[in-house]
């Protein structure tokens, strides 16, 4: 029985992992599946994470970590994505502590980014309903 219950889960834990999306950003290069799809650069100290067409300086998305000014204070943290194509902005403290790799496997677990990169418009508008919320920022 013990057997049964072992193969059984190294088989579903196969599966899962054999279907997963990896996402890996290196040397400026964001790599889906192994594909080059988008180049990145990083501001801020690695607060500000700039997404560009592959090979241009189109910039596509940014996603930066935002403390609102309160550096010993983690409550009022949020994450801030922008797509430039849609003109579309999300504030979220529910991606609160994600990277930015996390982040794209989430939006690509989602279909909001298909793997060749280029974006869904609906996916994008359903990401920005389930995840947007109002932040006031301290100025």
């Amino acid at each position: 029985m013990k057997k049964l219950f072992t193969l059984s889960l190294l088989l579903i834990s196969t599966i899962a992992f054999s279907f997963a999306q990896k996402v890996d950003l290196k040397k400026g290069i964001v790599y889906f599946d192994k594909q080059p799809v988008y180049s990145y650069d990083r501001e801020m100290m690695g607060n500000i994470t700039n997404l560009y067409r592959l090979n241009t300086s189109d910039m596509i998305m940014t996603i930066s970590f935002e403390n609102n000014g309160t550096i010993n204070y983690s409550n009022d943290d949020y994450i801030r994505i922008f797509f430039y194509e849609f003109n579309v902005l999300i504030e979220t403290g529910k991606l609160r502590g994600m990277w930015p790799k996390q982040i794209l496997e989430r939006m690509r677990k989602m279909g909001v980014i298909e793997n060749n990169g280029v974006f869904n418009p609906m996916k994008v508008e359903n990401f920005r309903m389930q995840y947007h919320e109002e932040y006031v920022r301290i100025r």
